[in-house]
């Protein structure tokens, strides 16, 4: 069964080549976000990551060996005026736009389970 899990994982990575591209990931400073930012960039995509969790994105960037293609930008995604500031860093940053979108921040207006 190892052997393959470990057929299907090379499989995959050779036919979704990800060299050379650009994903923006919103809550990417933990969870889901965190290991879509790391798997991204260990595939060989650059990418843009953004969180309120300035301290977070920091802290999980450090611990990543690929940490060049990692580009920490603090985004509040309520805030349109700081979305606007993600997507202009995401354009200037290389020499490509980017190709993938990760939303992963967690917000919600309403706070109370029975509102939701």
């Amino acid at each position: 069964k190892q052997q393959q899990q470990q057929q299907l994982t090379i499989t995959m990575t050779s036919w979704l080549n990800l060299t050379g591209r650009k994903a923006i990931i919103t809550g990417a400073a933990s969870g889901i976000g965190s290991a879509v930012a790391r798997t991204l960039a260990l595939q060989g995509c650059s990418a843009i990551c953004s969180d309120v969790d300035i301290d977070g994105m920091l802290l999980m960037s450090e611990s990543m060996l690929c940490n060049e293609a990692l580009h920490i930008v603090p985004c509040d995604v309520r805030d349109v005026h700081q979305v606007r500031n993600l997507m202009e860093v995401a354009d200037n940053e290389g020499h490509h736009s980017a190709s993938i979108l990760v939303n992963c921040a967690g917000v919600t207006r309403d706070a109370t389970i029975d509102k939701m």
